[in-house]
């Protein structure tokens, strides 16, 4: 069910003399309303003078670290994922997809007047494509993504890069969550420009089905450096995630920072209409480890 107008677009409507503006807009053809929006967006371009496009946004100003170092650290990446594809995401897909799929508010993602949205989520990218083939299958993407919710903090951007996994089809999910914790745990033994103190890898199960002992305990032994806990608190993503989640996270600064996060989600079973169809979709926002975890030289 949509929501009501916000009194903004009430009051804009009321001022063009159009109370039912929004819904004659909305009950438009999409090549219509598209070609509409280009020309009002065609018309006020040419009408913008240089200095309007110095104007301050939080999506504009690059990232605050070397692109060398993001290059080495995306590049580890990609190598402790060699058993999956290697996607080089389109910075836009299908206008509705976060919010058809993640239940995300469409107000925080970045609409195109072409029926499009600006890349906010890899997962959901790869979902699509994984839907579109024969499963099971492995995919990850290096993408750079860009948000419109509000910003907590003063150093983060509206864009920021993140590395995914995802996997999907009928797969046992303590088989394909254990890999996914392998290959990110392999990135960051790979990566001597950064340190990850009190390295954390916490597994919910808001299914209660699987068995996570089954799933920690080979890893403990492969990976000492880090923590394995059950965490039988978390409600974040509780409704959302079906089953199995994960948590990254490290010190710094006396604080915990999260910097992986994901689980599986009914995704392929809706995009397939197959409830047998399972999908794993996890991902790392590599921007963390540049503000928090970087080695001081």
């Amino acid at each position: 069910m949509s929501k009501p107008p916000t009194k903004i677009v009430e009051r804009i409507a009321r001022a063009v003399g159009v109370p039912d503006l929004v819904d004659r807009l909305v009950g438009l053809p999409g090549a219509d309303l598209s070609s509409l929006l280009l020309e009002v967006t065609r018309r006020r371009s040419v009408r913008l003078a240089p200095a309007d496009l110095l104007r301050p946004d939080a999506a504009f100003p690059p990232a605050d670290f070397d692109a060398r170092q993001n290059l080495d650290l995306v590049s580890a990446a990609y190598r402790a994922a060699s058993a999956f594809e290697a996607v080089e995401l389109s910075p836009i897909c299908p206008v509705g997809t976060n919010t058809v799929l993640g239940g995300i508010d469409q107000m925080n993602v970045l609409a195109t007047v072409r029926g499009s949205e600006v890349l906010a989520d890899p997962t959901t990218a790869l979902a699509l494509l994984a839907a579109r083939r024969p499963r099971p299958v492995r995919l990850c993407a290096s993408a750079r993504l860009v948000r419109y919710q509000p910003l907590p903090h003063a150093w983060m951007r509206r864009h920021f890069r993140q590395f995914a996994l995802v996997t999907a089809g009928r797969i046992d999910p303590v088989d394909a969550l254990g890999e996914h914790i392998r290959v990110y745990l392999q990135i960051l033994r790979a990566l001597p420009a950064f340190r990850f103190p009190g390295l954390e890898v916490a597994v919910r199960d808001f299914a209660r089905r699987a068995d996570v002992g089954a799933l920690l305990e080979p890893l403990r032994g492969e990976f000492p450096e880090a923590r394995f806990v059950v965490d039988t608190t978390r409600t974040q993503g509780d409704g959302y995630y079906r089953g199995l989640a994960i948590t990254l996270s490290a010190e710094a600064d006396g604080r915990r920072y999260p910097f992986g996060d994901g689980g599986f989600t009914d995704w392929m079973v809706r995009l397939c209409s197959d409830r047998k169809e399972r999908f794993l979709g996890t991902g790392i926002g590599t921007e963390v480890f540049h503000r928090f975890f970087a080695v001081q030289t």
